[in-house]
């Protein structure tokens, strides 16, 4: 996953997405903050990866 890409995507539609899983084994908390930074009506992410998979409710 490209988080330039991911970036980019995240301001043009960010908030129009409410539920969002993503599976990454890198950058966790990096995408954590690009959801949480241009998703304001998120309401719940998943980041699934190898080690340690991130549940929010927001």
């Amino acid at each position: 996953l490209q988080i330039e890409l991911l970036k980019l995507l995240l301001q043009k539609s960010g908030n129009y997405l409410e539920n969002v899983g993503i599976n990454s084994i890198d950058n966790k908390l990096q995408l954590y903050e690009l959801f949480k930074i241009y998703c304001n009506n998120i309401k719940f992410l998943s980041i699934f990866g190898l080690k340690e998979d991130l549940n929010i409710y927001l």
